[in-house]
């Protein structure tokens, strides 16, 4: 089957994926079938060519404000398509509209961040994905009439980038007791209070924009500006750090956030490091479960700070955890998730 699929992202991970600066988790399960990447003519965009001479894949950018004018373009451009792979939500709610009104193409939807209600309703994606079948029971709950479109599949890290790019750079000696390198929905003032009640050596890797305005020059928090992600470097520090923190902002009313997290948890599952998260995540019930680390109640310090120093002092509970977290990545691969995701497509496409 010769499928056209052009994948929708906001921020440009191709780039960095063809060219192995980044962990290929971040093309959501379809760099594994592509054989090669070539620069389409006049355009200077870049596509994906299928392995086994079987379509390609053209990636579009997607971020900013948009206009009606915007969606209505990329709408017929769908035309030429037979696919069309919303990565992060961008589009579907406008295009899954204009889809009810006619279909230029099948339209496959990540879902990210509950309540799914609104967008289910209005919008008809062929296929849904969730990373957690606790999402797509929400979403059966939500709109029942459309579960046999909803698919729980896994994302999974890319273990082999991490493994060749330490074999580049090396292995650091451990420097850090912490590190937290998320965005969304992070608690880093939480985080912050924390580290200083606890003296823990701890790096805090993110925009200048989101520097924890209780951050305090010259202490055991060290913060380094990243205006543009740079999974190289983020690696040395990561591979330099003992654990993984992963502290989300509580929120009201709202029990599981959505899968926020989770390129911090795949960092962790794929370097073997144990994590330290708040309980409103999806993977906290596993980090319980295998003993991969410990879970602290979102938004309370006594409760993460009470964690950290666990973590930090008792070296033989740390090191335990890493290897449960060793363990636990034990056949957890992107390219399970890619499967699946092909087969998704083979049969709608079909």
């Amino acid at each position: 089957m010769n499928m056209k699929i052009l994948q929708i992202c906001n921020y440009p991970a191709w780039i960095k994926v063809s060219e192995r600066k980044q962990p290929s988790h971040h093309l959501f399960g379809t760099y594994q079938e592509i054989e090669k990447f070539i620069q389409i003519k006049g355009g200077g965009k870049i596509r994906g060519l299928l392995k086994g001479n079987k379509g390609y894949i053209d990636f579009q950018l997607w971020m900013g404000e948009k206009t009606m004018f915007d969606f209505i373009k990329l709408y017929f451009i769908c035309f030429k398509y037979d696919i069309l792979y919303d990565t992060l939500c961008c589009v579907t709610k406008q295009m899954g509209v204009l889809f009810r009104l006619f279909r230029p193409c099948k339209l496959v939807t990540i879902m990210h961040h509950p309540p799914f209600t609104k967008i289910l309703r209005y919008t008809r994606s062929d296929a849904y994905i969730f990373f957690d079948i606790t999402y797509r029971n929400m979403a059966v709950r939500d709109i029942p009439s459309m579960k046999d479109r909803y698919k729980a599949i896994r994302w999974q890290p890319d273990k082999e980038w991490y493994a060749g790019m330490l074999a580049k750079i090396g292995r650091p000696e451990t420097s850090y007791d912490f590190i937290d390198n998320g965005k969304t929905a992070r608690d880093h003032e939480l985080m912050a209070k924390a580290v200083y009640e606890t003296n823990s050596r701890t790096v805090l890797i993110n925009h200048p924009d989101l520097r924890p305005k209780n951050y305090r020059e010259g202490g055991c928090l060290t913060f380094i500006n990243q205006f543009r992600p740079d999974d190289t470097i983020l690696l040395h520090y990561l591979s330099s750090s003992a654990c993984v923190l992963v502290p989300c902002r509580k929120k009201e009313g709202q029990t599981l956030l959505g899968p926020v997290g989770s390129t911090s948890f795949m960092d962790a599952i794929a370097l073997g490091k144990p994590v330290i998260c708040s309980d409103n995540l999806y993977f906290a019930d596993e980090v319980k479960r295998y003993e991969l680390g410990l879970v602290y109640e979102a938004g309370n310090q006594d409760s993460l700070a009470a964690c950290m120093r666990k973590m930090k002092d008792d070296t033989v509970f740390r090191q335990a955890c890493a290897a449960n977290m060793r363990r636990y990545a034990e056949g957890k691969s992107i390219a399970n998730y890619s499967r699946e995701l092909f087969v998704i497509f083979g049969r709608i496409v079909d």
